[in-house]
């Protein structure tokens, strides 16, 4: 029963607006129509959208593919990284909740609220930087007011 409620979060967040407006900023050679949950907590695609941003990644080394939970986190960790300098320096606000990386990396099907979390903090620095026309003009429609809350 607790598996069956894990298998409908996880599905209901692959499903949701903010993997819709997630899947539509990466590029399209990456082949990413339906997303597996694995796919968005491992920290390579956020990667790659983080990088579209134009913004300037000081921590950059996102290990390709994070197989095991150690690289899951170290990737996580990273990302996390420049999206706080990103709100920091850019914006000059201070974020008072970030997700729990080391949960997200080491059980991730446990922390589904976490991953969502770290892609509201991404749609955040999306709408904000300098290509943020980019990052709306390619949301789905409803997508934008649905991820906020």
């Amino acid at each position: 029963m607790a598996n069956d409620m894990l298998v409908s979060e996880i599905e209901k967040f692959l499903d949701g607006p903010l993997v819709a407006w997630f899947s539509s900023c990466l590029d399209p050679s990456l082949n990413a129509e339906k997303l597996t949950y694995e796919e968005v907590i491992d920290a390579v695609l956020i990667h790659h959208v983080f990088l579209q941003m134009d913004l300037h990644c000081l921590e950059s080394d996102v290990i390709l593919p994070a197989t095991d939970a150690s690289l899951r986190a170290r990737n996580l960790k990273q990302i996390l990284s420049n999206i706080r300098l990103f709100y920091e320096e850019e914006l000059n606000h201070t974020v008072i909740r970030f997700p729990n990386v080391s949960r997200l990396a080491q059980e991730p099907n446990l922390h589904v609220s976490e991953a969502q979390l770290l892609l509201k903090l991404l749609l955040g620095c999306a709408v904000i930087c300098p290509k943020k026309e980019h990052f709306i003009e390619e949301a789905p429609k409803n997508t934008m007011t649905s991820c906020v809350t």
